[in-house]
Order: C-alpha cells, then structure tokens, then sequence
C-alpha cells in the first residue's frame, strides 16, 4: 500500500467509516500526505484572501477530525481492542504504533498489506 492509496482510503473512501480495520501503514501514511497538503492548501488560502484561508483551514480542521476519530477507532479494531479504547489518549497511542493482530477478530480479517508469512 501506498501512502497516496492510504490517504484515498482514510481521508476519501472510509472518512465516516468505523467498522472494519485499519492498518498502521494506513492511519499514519494517511497523515504524512494529509498534513503537508493542508499547510500548502492553507497557505495558498491566505496568500489569496484572509477568509478563503480561514474557510479553508476551518473545512480542513474538520475534516482531519472526522477522519481521524473513525480512523482511531479501526486502529484500535485491527489490534483486536475496542474503538472505545480510543477516548483514552495514552493508550490510544499505544494502539496507534502496535502491530496489526495477524488473525482474523470479531471486526474482519486482516488488512492483506500486514500479514506476515510465518513458515
């Protein structure tokens, strides 16, 4: 998976999306596309107007929120935990960096990018 593919997936396809699993490659690869094209997009905002760039960075607050809540919250699925795991912030980020569960759970089978062959 790409980190253009991951962008797509979490910020276009699954923005409202909270069943199912995401992947550590997907949640951060997502973000290392997301933020440098929201400053760009911003600046560029402000370099035209002050409100366009204000229009802009409110829309693109919002929709970096959005994304990210149901984004957590499939984190959390693919290593085998509840989303409501997500509302506490330490160990939200501890489910952010674990490694995927290798095995199907209750939320879906593994994302095909994770799995490992152990022969």
């Amino acid at each position: 998976m790409t980190l253009i593919e991951a962008f797509k997936k979490i910020y276009l396809e699954d923005i409202f999306t909270i069943k199912g699993r995401a992947s550590r490659k997907e949640f951060w690869g997502s973000e290392l596309i997301f933020i440098p094209l929201y400053f760009i997009t911003a600046f560029i905002g402000y370099f035209i107007s002050d409100g366009f760039g204000d229009l802009i960075g409110t829309i693109g607050s919002l929709w970096s929120s959005i994304s990210a809540f149901t984004a957590s919250i499939r984190r959390a699925h693919d290593v085998g935990k509840s989303g409501w795991f997500m509302l506490i912030p330490f160990y939200n980020f501890y489910l952010q960096i674990s490694p995927s569960e290798q095995t199907p759970n209750e939320w879906g089978d593994p994302r095909p990018h994770t799995t490992v062959n152990v022969n």
